[in-house]
């Protein structure tokens, strides 16, 4: 279970800590090249940014260090001769963080203590003489039966000094090394490059003795390009240098699936480890440490994330999964019924299963509540009524909660039957969520009883929009007949709201960007191509269609449709104004030379995508971009004023401004929620919110988000006008024109 965050109240829009606080955490550095290559022993400084105090440190074989940290804290690392330098900030409650810096040697303008070690072979068969400024370290091995390994490399390295130690153990399982004392060294046994730390202090002559107990690996894997697959005997236990992992895999009634076909990437690297379910339903894996693994299914993508990148001794792991079954889906494509224009005339329903409060923890906090999901990771954004908060997971998990908004007691849960709910849209007391994989659920908002759903297609990477008792939303048709290849291979759907029927179907090229956007009976959508295309809503009849190289989704007011538009060329970002109903360019204005390119987002990061959208609010154009907050004439598109933001506006493509209570509310540095005046950019005020995930939503003066640890955070506010935005995009219809 993650650890909880505190969110702390101390006025209308400015919350600060009651107390000091100093949790420590463990931050873990890894330092690569640009050809993901590691940097090996390379000095450098990590800057408390509070007190200024400096923290030296030397990266191993693998690039990798560990330091010691305080939670609350940015800290700043530095490489002395080096041209730039890198902040880490510590967030409350987490751990551990992991960061990965890029080093480019070409802006080094000294020597930086990178290079190779020296090595020096030993072979010592009793404790050497030992000088002063020595002292002697024995490994002793042994395998799982406490047996000694024998003839085993063992060697021991020091970055501070780059030299290497190296020897064999003998018929005892002994490695005997001399080394220089009051050296911090990493100790390596076989092929893993960094076992253990020994620390030799200044004791001249004395003699540090560790035991090891080390599983070497002996696995079959045949390569198929970058493809690795395992024979793995039923008796193989995890070994020193891998995780053993065992899924199971089930479906939604419980009934083992044989013969699927599981696959693990290795992120950061093209290999993918690959099997098949044996009879009962089970795969093992055995899986180098020192990576991180991403789980995919056939039809089921990105389900979970396996990290071993920091794991130490010998591990198993044991998992099991609920998966609608890939025979299923192949027959069910195989025989599905369609029309005379190609389309779909039934869907698979997706069943799901009840969820117990024992799979939340709510804790109160002065501000509000937290709440955490068993196992799980930071969702999307979540979804608020006037009595209840609803929110899910990341990718992999199935979970689906209804909490009270006010108290954060549980009131219902779901097990959907795939993985990454997106945010959720409500009409006449039917939620309607979509998930990666990959279903439309319509569920009834106060029982949490399923009340129909349709098994799209494998990835769903946009979010349900909903009007006028109707629910829009775009699948991929991969096995759309021949003839109707030409007209695309997604699908612009419209469903009824109370029974799901099918009212109809429209392909089209591309797939949607976040999400279709109702106004007045037509739908407007972006898609991933660039094009903008307008649909009656009734009938799906094509009005008009214009490749415009479209980066955001698009916003209607009256007669004029805005959106974010990017130059194929330099990548510059102009907001762009166009005819609602003809899409004549009215204007097009560059707000940003940003060398961004449009890159496709996927999971629940395609399913909150607003990259670049336009808030539009009393006459004027709001958006967000590489940190700045824009605010632009809606009439002719001149800028009023351009406000920095701060860093953490930068990064997150999945943030736009949103609008409460007459208020924009932005994210900032350090954890902060920026409230700003749209009369001039000025903020106001802030509200401490760790690392959110999607939108944060805000309803009765509360503020609702998912974050990066986890959690779900409602913070209170004394303002009870910061309220209107109870859902992603503000409403149901998704159009952010308010």
């Amino acid at each position: 279970m993650k650890k909880l965050l505190l969110l702390l109240l101390i006025c209308s829009f400015s919350f600060a800590r009651a107390q000091e606080y100093n949790e420590k955490a463990i931050l873990y550095i890894t330092v690569k090249t640009a050809e993901n290559q590691p940097v090996r022993f390379l000095d450098f400084f990590l800057i408390n940014g509070k007190t200024g105090d400096k923290i030296p440190g030397t990266t191993d074989n693998k690039g990798k260090m560990q330091v010691n940290v305080m939670q609350e804290i940015t800290y700043t690392f530095q490489i002395p001769g080096y041209a730039e330098e890198t902040k880490i900030p510590i967030p409350r409650g987490r751990g551990t963080v992991l960061k990965t810096i890029t080093y480019d040697e070409s802006l080094a303008t000294k020597p930086t203590g990178t290079g190779n070690c020296d090595t020096i072979r030993q072979q010592f068969t009793e404790i050497p003489k030992m000088s002063i400024t020595e002292a002697t370290v024995k490994i002793v091995l042994t395998d799982i039966k406490n047996q000694p390994l024998t003839d085993f490399p063992v060697h021991l390295t020091c970055p501070s000094i780059m030299k290497c130690f190296t020897t064999k153990t003998n018929n005892l399982g002994e490695a005997i090394l001399l080394v220089p004392i009051n050296k911090l060294y990493d100790v390596g046994i076989d092929n893993i490059a960094s076992y253990r730390k020994i620390k030799v202090t200044e004791r001249p002559g004395a003699v540090f003795l560790r035991k090891f107990r080390y599983v070497p690996t002996i696995v079959n894997e045949r390569m198929e390009n970058d493809t690795i697959w395992q024979e793995i005997p039923d008796d193989q236990t995890a070994t020193s240098s891998r995780a053993l992992v065992e899924i199971i895999m089930t479906d939604m009634q419980n009934r083992i699936l044989p013969n699927e076909i599981v696959s693990l990437n290795v992120l950061g690297d093209s290999s993918v480890y690959c099997g098949k379910t044996d009879a009962n339903g089970m795969i093992r894996f055995l899986l180098p440490k020192g990576a991180r693994y991403q789980l995919n299914f056939t039809y089921e993508r990105d389900i979970d994330i396996l990290d071993y990148s920091e794991l130490e001794g010998i591990h198993k792991t044991n998992i099991e999964y609920t998966y609608i079954g890939t025979q299923k889906i192949n027959d069910f494509n195989r025989t599905v019924k369609r029309d005379a224009q190609g389309f779909k005339t039934e869907f698979m329903s997706t069943p799901v299963n009840k969820q117990t409060v024992s799979d939340l923890k709510t804790t109160k906090t002065p501000g509000g509540y937290s709440i955490s999901i068993k196992g799980g990771l930071g969702g999307g954004t979540p979804f608020v009524t006037e009595n209840n908060l609803i929110f899910g997971g990341d990718n992999g998990s199935h979970d689906l909660f209804c909490v009270n908004r006010k108290t954060g007691g549980f009131l219902w849960g779901l097990e959907l039957g795939d993985g990454g709910a997106s945010p959720g849209c409500s009409e006449d007391g039917i939620l309607l969520v979509n998930t990666y994989s990959c279903t439309l659920y319509a569920i009834d908002e106060l029982a949490g009883t399923l009340k129909w759903s349709k098994w799209l297609g494998h990835i769903i990477n946009s979010t349900p929009t909903v009007a006028s008792k109707k629910v829009f939303t775009v699948y991929p048709d991969g096995d759309v007949p021949e003839k109707f290849a030409n007209d695309g291979n997604y699908v612009l759907a419209c469903f009824g709201l109370i029974d799901g029927e099918i009212l109809w179907q429209r392909r089209i090229k591309s797939e949607v960007m976040g999400a279709a956007v109702y106004h007045e009976g037509w739908l407007y959508l972006t898609t991933s191509d660039g094009t903008l295309g307008i649909y009656n809503a009734e009938n799906g009849e094509l009005i008009n269609e214009k490749q415009l190289s479209a980066y955001s989704m698009p916003v209607i007011s009256g007669d004029s449709v805005w959106l974010t538009t990017i130059n194929p060329e330099n990548n510059a970002k102009s907001i762009s104004c166009y005819s609602a109903k003809n899409l004549s360019c009215y204007y097009t204005k560059q707000i940003y030379d940003d060398s961004n390119p449009l890159e496709k987002l996927s999971g629940i990061a395609g399913m909150n995508a607003d990259r670049g959208r336009v808030l539009h609010y009393s006459g004027k154009n709001y958006s967000l971009m590489n940190g700045r907050l824009i605010c632009s004439n809606a009439a002719t598109g001149e800028v009023i004023w351009s406000k920095d933001m701060g860093a953490g506006s930068k990064s997150d493509a999945n943030k736009m401004p949103i609008l409460a209570g007459g208020k924009i509310l932005v994210e900032g540095d350090n954890d902060q929620l920026l409230v700003v005046e749209p009369i001039d950019g000025q903020a106001i005020g802030t509200i401490g919110i760790p690392e959110i995930t999607g939108q944060p939503v805000v309803y009765g003066g509360n503020v609702y988000c998912s974050t990066k640890d986890g959690t779900v955070e409602a913070q209170k506010g004394t303002q009870t006008n910061l309220s209107g935005w109870p859902m992603w995009c503000g409403a149901g219809n998704r159009n952010t024109s308010k």
